[in-house]
């Protein structure tokens, strides 16, 4: 920081552009506070807190993550930060867009603009603290990255698989309200699905970091199992959508039917009897499974048994060998007994 302002001090042309800099972007972020302001109030016809707070919602939160982004120097709050702010820029940009075209009457104000908008002044105060309470868990975020970059796809990465469960969620759901069941019991049906797949997948990975290689093995099915019916089930949503048959799929669309009415109960005897012989069963890396370990010493404790039986028979045999050696060279033959 001293150096910083030591460069300041040492150039007047640095000065210079950083107070331009300053003014100029002190400007904008009043332009475009008062042109999201102008949209809710004059053209969406929201009164009161909604329009300063729908403002503050968005050029005020992409100031505070501005600046956030460049004064710390932690990774994953840099990323964090620099992927919030694009995606507020991009919602900022695009309201002060529609009321600068509102205002240069490129296009007009229709019956459905005003109810869209109505909806978002409601949800943007959430989003802003949804935005804030992902800044303070990357704060606290205690995984170590070696930089901003990776702390970025690594969150970047967390959201598209969320992204992918929540399509997958809405598919299976619109799979079985195409096929007359219930709105709701089709989406408790995804919910189910996603969630034995998230719990498999999950078990897997604990299994691998354990190294019990029978679990893993039997997570695996598990999670190859959901993730293909998922998949499936996806698949012929979408092509039902977009009117593109797939022919692999459309075969299996009654198996697809009666398996999808059948998820609750198929997915929950699936769980529960991986879950019980992953339980029962373990396969150490390295090492046999408790089930042979039993049989093993088992086997082991019958050889020795009867090699301590046979060193006793051979013992036997040769104590009565020399017996009847003896006796014959006494003179007297075989003994009676």
């Amino acid at each position: 920081m001293n150096s910083f302002l030591l460069k300041l001090s040492a150039s007047p042309t640095r000065i210079f552009a950083v107070a331009l800099s300053l003014i100029v972007g002190i400007a904008s972020v009043a332009y475009a506070a008062a042109s999201v302001h102008h949209l809710f109030s004059q053209y969406v016809g929201l009164a009161g807190i909604e329009p300063p707070l729908a403002a503050l919602s968005t050029v005020g939160l992409t100031v505070a993550l501005l600046l956030l982004a460049v004064t710390t120097d932690h990774h994953n709050t840099r990323a964090m930060c620099a992927i919030l702010l694009l995606v507020w820029l991009l919602i900022t940009l695009a309201l002060v867009g529609t009321d600068s075209a509102l205002r240069a009457q490129i296009v007009t104000v229709p019956v459905a603009l005003i109810a869209v908008g109505r909806a978002v002044a409601a949800i943007l105060p959430a989003l802003a603290l949804l935005a804030c309470v992902l800044v303070v868990l990357a704060m606290h975020d205690r995984d170590s990255t070696r930089s901003a970059g990776a702390a970025a796809a690594h969150y970047l990465g967390f959201a598209a698989k969320l992204a992918g469960i929540g399509a997958s969620v809405i598919a299976s759901a619109y799979f079985g309200i195409q096929r007359q069941i219930d709105p709701v019991l089709a989406a408790f049906l995804g919910v189910v699905l996603e969630s034995c797949f998230l719990w498999a997948y999950l078990s897997m990975t604990r299994a691998r970091e354990a190294g019990d290689r029978f679990d893993v093995l039997m997570w695996s099915l598990a999670t190859l199992l959901f993730g293909a019916f998922i998949a499936a089930v996806s698949v012929e949503t979408v092509s039902t959508l977009t009117g593109i048959s797939v022919p692999i799929v459309a075969a299996m669309g009654e198996l697809g039917a009666s398996l999808y009415v059948s998820a609750i109960g198929l997915s929950l005897s699936l769980t529960v009897i991986t879950h019980l012989l992953t339980r029962a069963i373990d396969m150490p890396a390295g090492k046999a499974p408790r089930l042979l370990q039993g049989i093993a010493r088992g086997v082991r404790a019958l050889r020795e048994d009867a090699g301590a039986l046979r060193e006793a028979l051979r013992g036997q045999a040769g104590q009565a060998a020399y017996e009847e050696v003896s006796y014959a060279m006494n003179g007297r033959g075989h003994d009676p007994k």
